[in-house]
């Protein structure tokens, strides 16, 4: 069983027909369950830019210049919907659903999650 994660890094990585994948060495499921969709992908374009990958410093303690990831509701058929205000000092008021891999991440759905590009 792996440890939840509380502070780290995470990599995403976007394949040529634009599709985002976090990367986790560790993950035994299927690579499909491992792709961001229903907004996650659109977060990411924008935290990545004109990039096809990037990298992030992950906490549940806030960070300094980071966006902030608030629970919204978790999802009975899984998942959870997370809502993020800004980003990068602009304001996107963006919603998302984040996929039962956050589970396998974090141990549970965390109420905030704070992420901060380093790439």
């Amino acid at each position: 069983m792996r440890e939840p994660l509380i502070v780290g890094i995470l990599e995403f990585y976007k394949e040529s027909e634009g599709r985002w994948y976090v990367d986790l060495p560790d993950w035994q499921g299927s690579k499909a369950e491992l792709e961001l969709v229903c907004g996650a992908d659109t977060f990411l374009d924008m935290l990545a830019g004109e990039k096809a990958e990037v990298k992030v410093h992950v906490s549940l303690d806030k960070l300094n210049n980071c966006a902030k990831l608030s629970l919204l509701n978790i999802v009975e058929e899984g998942g959870a919907d997370y809502f993020v205000e800004e980003l990068q000092g602009k304001k996107i008021n963006h919603e998302m659903w984040l996929c039962p891999v956050t589970e396998f991440v974090f141990g549970y759905y965390p109420n905030e999650i704070y992420m901060r590009k380093i790439n």
